[in-house]
C-alpha cells in the first residue's frame, strides 16, 4: 500500500456535540515529513475506490506533528 508508512490508525466518531457529518479520522505515521508528503502526493492522485466515491464527501489531507505533553499531577 504505502512503503513510507509505519502506523496507520483508525479514530471513529463515538459522539459529537450538534450535528457532524465525520465518519472518523485516520492517522497515518511516517518516519518524516518528505516521507509523508510523497504517499500523501501517491494517495491525493490514485483515482477514488467504491468506498470513498459511495460513503466519502469531503475528503480533507492534513500533515501534522504529534508532539507528547507531560501532564502534572493534580494537588
Amino acid at each position: 500500500m504505502l512503503p513510507e508508512l509505519k502506523k496507520y490508525t483508525l479514530c471513529r466518531v463515538i459522539d459529537s456535540w450538534g450535528h457532524t457529518e465525520t465518519f472518523g479520522v485516520a492517522k497515518m505515521l511516517f518516519a518524516d515529513l518528505e516521507s509523508a508528503k510523497k504517499a500523501v502526493g501517491r494517495l491525493a492522485e490514485a483515482p477514488p475506490d467504491e468506498f470513498l466515491r459511495t460513503y466519502i464527501t469531503n475528503v480533507r489531507r492534513i500533515i501534522a506533528t504529534e508532539e507528547e505533553v507531560q501532564l502534572s499531577p493534580i494537588r
